[in-house]
């Protein structure tokens, strides 16, 4: 397979051009506006406003929510390590709730990771529309629907994900020092990808390096995979997905994939590879946590999937809601957005 990969790095001390334009497209105060013409800056100033109001509702419905879940529960699950969040799309920022001392995050999803525009000029006022757009449910309802993702994330819309993530991460208190578009290696490694068209199958990404307030640094990959089992015929994608070791998973909104026959190989990775695995009832389905491997509590309530999902319907997690002790969880969470109709699992592997 030739040389070893040399692992993604940061390119150059930060010059704080990235946290600038993570800071901009965040809607915060930055100096990357100063070349904006009049009517950019317009639309970029309704854009902060929007952006703003956007994200403190998604704050105190959801983000707070979960971050007081996690510091209860989780007790730094992920510190210094890994947390896995397949099926997520762009939804750094529950990850980053959920699992807020991790080291790296790695996510995986259908769309595009895409690029930013080349020069200010590409920040239009439809860019910036774009943006919010794409936000929409994920405020509303907490999590981001596939049929409307397809949409906000094409060529048409804002080009990929990348802008969202570095939303999240900067809305989120964090310093954004690179970003770097990768690829998955022959080996499964992360490499640097050439500014050049993917080849055939090639498995594409972006990681973004950025450090919290005490100037530690951390990393989040995101890439382009489709999951379902076709993912085999891909060795390079099995080599990084097996190459994962004791991480903390987050599945979230997963639309019930790992239900099926057909995405059984990603539902055995996660099994196989995560110590820590926090979910609701659209993700891997309870029968699979083995009680000689697993240690499991239930939070919130489960009665049965929403009407879209209503195949999905899960017997034996219903007759495990019905068991005394089960703990409230004051939040919504997955499909069933509202707090008292909502479900969370926590697994956590057991040491042998």
């Amino acid at each position: 397979m030739g040389p070893p990969d040399k692992p993604v790095e940061r390119r150059t001390a930060s010059s704080g051009e990235w946290d600038s334009t993570a800071k901009m497209i965040a809607g915060l105060k930055t100096p990357s506006i100063a070349s904006m013409t009049p009517e950019q800056k317009a639309e970029w100033k309704r854009h902060c406003w929007a952006t703003d109001s956007e994200w403190k509702l998604l704050k105190s419905r959801y983000l707070s929510k979960i971050d007081a879940w996690a510091s209860q529960n989780l007790q730094d699950a992920a510190k210094d390590g890994v947390a896995f969040y397949p099926f997520g799309g762009p939804d750094a920022a529950t990850l980053l709730a959920v699992y807020p001392s991790a080291q790296e995050y790695i996510m995986i999803g259908l769309e595009p990771a895409g690029k930013l525009p080349d020069s200010i000029d590409g920040y239009t006022p439809e860019y910036w529309s774009g943006v919010r757009q794409s936000l929409r449910s994920a405020v509303a309802l907490g999590f981001f629907k596939t049929e409307e993702m397809e949409e906000d994330f094409s060529g048409e819309g804002v080009g990929g994900i990348t802008p969202v993530l570095l939303l999240y991460i900067a809305r989120s208190g964090f310093t954004v020092e690179d970003v770097v578009a990768v690829r998955v290696s022959p080996r499964g490694g992360l490499v640097a990808a050439p500014d050049a068209p993917p080849v055939k199958r090639e498995v594409r990404g972006v990681t973004i390096f950025f450090s919290d307030e005490s100037g530690r640094q951390r990393k989040l990959t995101y890439l382009g995979l489709n999951l379902s089992d076709t993912v085999k015929k891909r060795p390079e994608a099995m080599r990084f997905l097996e190459q994962l070791h004791a991480v903390k998973t987050l599945l979230k909104s997963a639309s019930y994939l790992m239900h099926k026959s057909y995405f059984s190989t990603i539902r055995r990775v996660i099994l196989a590879q995560s110590d820590v695995v926090v979910e609701d009832d659209s993700g891997i389905p309870f029968r699979f946590f083995h009680e000689n491997e697993w240690d499991v509590r239930l939070f919130g309530s489960y009665s049965e999937p929403i009407k879209l999902f209503s195949d999905w319907q899960q017997d034996d997690l219903k007759d495990a809601y019905a068991s005394p002790g089960i703990q409230p969880l004051g939040f919504g969470f997955g499909y069933r957005f509202k707090p008292d109709t909502s479900n969370l699992l926590l697994a956590r592997r057991k040491s042998h």
